[in-house]
């Protein structure tokens, strides 16, 4: 570029950099912040950038948002002092909108600090957590203070206090209560907030008369997940008679017949997501010429996931009219056989399965198909069956993990534009830095840094 666009090359040095680092490691960003003055100011625009931070969870999934081992060398001083900790380092994180709180012991002062200092906070997730002192404060004071809140994970709880004052959380839309001891019938009944919308547990029982409870209390409720015990007919048809609004419906089923099962659906009229678990050792039977007689075509569908059933393709022959706008199908066990007169025939029961895999591919909108446990027991032929599906799931694949690391897609974008000398020393002095994308293992990072050839990355630079 000429020196009359020195503004406009420094605005795409300012979009590189920026894309760049805003999608580095937290524990990366202060390690970069510590041996280089000459980002400093980069760095300090990313951690502004963030959206979630990670506290105490070991979990390689949210590794890149993790603050504990990049500011606090010594995890007792954080359970010793959460407040003087927490303050001095969550005023950077202004952008943050969901924070997961894990192994910690904290008040309502820690508290207080983490909301004040979070403005943007939407969603919480609580694991293994302890209340200091919890008498300190009513209940009333906490529901304060998580007013904002609209998102709730609880795992491996025992703290009621959190419970209690869940119910009046006037902005809390999603409740997810996982392995929280006690997790008693009546606790679910008075602690759910009418106002939720999302909900799910894996409680090894809920009752009838929270079913009804909740059913009168929770007039917005639309998605549902209780995954962790058999739910009876009974129970079933509550769900699906009185939950009108339910479209995303997660839950284990047993001692039901096929006629039972679609004539409960069909009540469901907005239903999109569809999740079915059946007993392994009383496998359901899926059969679409049954179900199509007691209802119509599940039009609102979107997805299907079904475990341990058991089917034959002429029992399927009605399967791509019953879900004529399905796009994705999971399926679990699968016992594809029981109409099979040679089953001890290897090849008699491949063409079986084979089949079988044939009216799943006539589903009319299928782009995506998960097959667990039978799937090395396919063959090439029924593989053809689905090529139709290998671009689009690609094209998917494509743009998830563009959105995921936009640095093969959206910082090329910017560097197929001109760039002028100091925008190449920009990238040529960063390149170490992003290439590897795991500081963390480097132990020479000011050597990889100031001493490592000027080399441009093949990503960024052709």
């Amino acid at each position: 570029m000429s020196g009359s666009d020195g503004q406009s090359s420094r605005v795409l040095n300012d979009d590189v950099l920026f894309l760049i680092f805003r999608h580095i490691d937290i524990t990366d960003l202060f390690s970069i912040q510590r041996v280089s003055q000459q980002f400093y100011e980069w760095t300090q625009k990313a951690l502004a950038a963030k959206t979630v931070l990670n506290i105490g969870l070991d979990s390689k999934e949210l590794f890149s948002f993790n603050i504990t081992k990049a500011l606090i060398r010594d995890r007792c001083l954080l359970n010793y002092n959460p407040y003087l900790v927490l303050d001095s380092m969550l005023h950077i994180f202004i952008s943050v909108k969901t924070l997961y709180l894990s192994r910690l012991t904290i008040d309502y002062e820690t508290m207080e600090v983490i909301v004040n200092r979070l403005p943007q906070l939407k969603i919480l997730y609580l694991s293994w957590i302890s209340i200091n002192r919890p008498q300190d404060k009513t209940v009333t004071e906490w529901t304060q203070l998580l007013s904002k809140v609209t998102q709730i994970e609880i795992h491996y709880f025992s703290e009621l206090l959190v419970m209690n004052c869940i119910r009046d959380l006037p902005s809390l839309q999603s409740l997810e209560v996982n392995h929280m001891r006690p997790l008693t019938p009546q606790l679910m009944a008075d602690c759910i907030p009418s106002g939720i919308r999302t909900l799910k547990t894996n409680a090894q029982y809920v009752d009838t008369n929270v079913l009804n409870i909740m059913a009168i209390r929770c007039v917005q409720l639309e998605a549902l997940s209780l995954c962790d015990f058999n739910v009876t007919l009974e129970q079933f048809s509550i769900i699906c008679n009185q939950f009108k609004r339910i479209k995303r419906l997660d839950i284990k089923l047993d001692g039901i017949s096929t006629q039972e099962l679609a004539q409960n659906i069909s009540k469901l009229k907005d239903l999109k997501h569809l999740k079915l678990e059946f007993s392994y050792y009383n496998k359901f039977c899926f059969d679409t010429n049954v179900m199509m007689s007691y209802m119509k075509p599940i039009t609102s569908l979107r997805s299907l996931s079904l475990d341990s059933i058991k089917c034959s393709a002429k029992r399927l022959t009605q399967l791509p009219q019953m879900l004529p706008n399905v796009t994705k199908i999971s399926i679990g066990d699968l016992n594809c056989h029981i109409d099979c007169s040679r089953l001890n025939d290897y090849f008699f029961a491949n063409e079986c399965l084979h089949k079988v895999m044939q009216w799943l591919s006539r589903v009319p909108k299928l782009r995506h198909l998960t097959l667990d446990r039978f799937a090395p027991f396919l063959r090439l032929k029924t593989f053809n069956l689905f090529v139709d599906l290998i671009p689009t799931v690609m094209d998917t694949m494509s743009t998830t993990t563009a959105d995921t690391n936009p640095l093969s897609n959206k910082i090329n974008k910017i560097l197929n534009k001109p760039m002028d000398r100091e925008t190449l020393e920009a990238l040529t002095c960063v390149s170490s830095v992003v290439k590897d994308n795991n500081l963390h293992s480097r132990r020479n990072l000011r050597t990889d840094i100031e001493r490592q050839s000027l080399t441009i990355n093949e990503e960024f630079v052709k």
